[in-house]
């Protein structure tokens, strides 16, 4: 094995792998960065770039831009309260009351060590027990994706804790949406209203810009309307000092064993297939908050838990290759894509990849510590220019990023329904913060509620109705059980908090 890993090596010692190492990563900082335009797009519009290409150099552009678009989905996410890309969604959670308080550049730094440092951490469980948990992630049936999904759902309890009835109400607006479409089982449209384009459900991604995005720009233009009918015409306020100061130390050891504990979260979780990165953040933000010392700071903007969700949505970023080089399974769609891009290269993907051409594969697996190095250097150069957008004037800034938005919803499927898609959950988003009910229970039952129903469907049917499935299998048996405790321990804490909350009040009173 040794001397496979040196000869993985030395294929990565070229000006060429270099180049397209780093422009993977500058592809992956912007597409991930802007709002609509995802990684998958990124690996698309890089993936005939690599024809030409030797295997490695190939491969190496792909995941530059993978790894990198994982990470720069939380700069807008800190900045704008706008995720870059779906994984990052958590992330707006911790890291835009960080922005309001001045600490953008705090949030930002710690979103790129955490993602960094769960990238090295999933690379080298790749590297090393890649077959064991290939063998673990093949054992999920339908009775454990529906456990897996249940658990993610619970965290709706810990996210919500300030106001539970209204988390779980708008939890079950998003299992609603979830359920637009054509039946999975059955194959029968269902609150599709005889619409072609409703037919195929509603597209996550035009969902969460209109969710996140439209939302945020109709409270910002409710400021503008306000200004002018109370004869003001100033633009509004920027704000100030919002360079603030840099990570400490003693933030950064703070938060190390939320990262640690969270890349391998996002690793266990990455390795199942069908998953993904949005499962692995709520997850590790979910457990960040339930063993915190302070649970009450979780939401009001702390950086453990802008920690805890890069690391997690980062902490895949080699696990999804698992499935993919060991079992010819992607671990997601953009994996699925470059699966495409090494058969293309004549590579088997599969147990012979390993044996067969264990060079280029070695490579391939070491090149992901030199992208997230590399990463690195990059994004912490370009993190002064980010802080620089809020600093826009925000009227400006508004119709331009609107612009981004209705570019970004139309190219997932070339299609106006998305925009019009966008707009509608930009003004349910508008409405549903106006009365006071949480989004993220929304967007998380959104992304959860079709793994859920299918796979309990399924299980369902193999067991003939019998709902003791999930008790017989041990994995499934597992992650319900777990999914018990959190519910309790989230409950618990929720009131716990409440009850200090009543203290404090009776104490200001007397």
């Amino acid at each position: 094995m040794f001397g496979n890993i040196l000869e993985g090596l030395t294929s990565l010692l070229s000006l060429e792998v270099f180049l397209m190492m780093n422009l993977g990563i500058l592809a992956g900082l912007i597409f991930g960065s802007i709002p609509g335009l995802t990684v998958l797009m990124a690996i698309v519009l890089l993936l005939p770039l690599t024809f030409g290409m030797d295997p490695v150099s190939g491969m190496v552009l792909l995941l530059g831009a993978y790894c990198a678009g994982n990470y720069a989905g939380s700069i807008t996410a800190i900045l704008i309260n706008t995720p870059g890309t779906p994984a990052a969604a958590a992330t707006t959670i911790e890291g835009y009351q960080l922005t309001k308080k001045g600490k953008a550049v705090k949030a930002l730094n710690m979103a790129l060590i955490a993602s960094v440092m769960a990238g090295l951490i999933s690379t080298v469980v790749l590297l090393v027990v890649a077959p064991f948990i290939a063998k673990l992630a093949v054992k999920f049936g339908p009775a454990e994706f529906f456990a897996l999904a249940i658990f993610g759902l619970s965290i709706i309890i810990s996210v919500c804790s300030q106001n539970l009835l209204k988390g779980v109400i708008s939890g079950l607006i998003g299992i609603f949406i979830s359920m637009v479409g054509i039946d999975p089982i059955m194959g029968t449209p269902r609150l599709a209203f005889g619409s072609f384009n409703m037919m195929s459900g509603i597209n996550l991604v035009p969902a969460l810009v209109g969710v996140f995005s439209i939302s945020e720009m109709m409270n910002i233009s409710e400021g503008f309307i306000k200004k002018w009918r109370s004869g003001n015409n100033e633009t509004i306020d920027v704000m100030e000092n919002m360079e603030g100061e840099p990570l400490t130390k003693e933030e950064f050891k703070g938060s190390l064993k939320t990262i640690i504990k969270s890349s391998f979260i996002g690793t266990f979780i990455g390795a199942v297939p069908g998953t993904g990165a949005i499962l692995s953040s709520f997850m590790s933000y979910n457990e960040a908050k339930r063993s915190s010392k302070h649970p009450e700071e979780f939401g009001k903007g702390t950086l453990e838990g802008v920690a805890a969700t890069e690391a997690g949505n980062n902490g895949i970023t080699g696990a999804t290759l698992i499935p993919m080089m060991t079992l010819g399974i992607p671990g997601d769609v953009v994996t699925a894509v470059m699966m495409g891009a090494l058969i293309m290269h004549g590579l088997p993907v599969g147990p012979t990849l390993f044996s067969e051409h264990a060079g280029v594969t070695y490579g391939i697996i070491l090149s992901l510590f030199f992208v997230n190095i590399l990463m690195f250097f990059q994004a912490k150069f370009y993190i002064k220019f980010f802080v620089k957008i809020c600093n826009i004037n925000k009227e400006f800034f508004t119709v331009l990023l609107l612009i981004f938005c209705v570019i970004g919803a139309f190219a997932v499927n070339s299609t106006m329904f998305d925009v019009f898609v966008m707009l509608i959950f930009g003004i349910t988003g508008y409405v549903l913060q106006k009365f006071g009910f949480p989004l993220i229970p929304m967007v998380l039952a959104l992304v959860l509620g079709p793994l859920a129903e299918t796979s309990l469907r399924q299980a369902l049917i193999i067991s003939k109705g019998s709902y003791m499935i999930f008790m017989m299998k041990p994995i499934s048996a597992a992650f319900l059980i777990i999914s018990a405790l959190s519910l309790g321990i989230s409950l618990y804490q929720s009131y716990k908090i409440r009850s200090n909350q009543e203290e404090s009040g009776k104490s200001a009173i007397i």
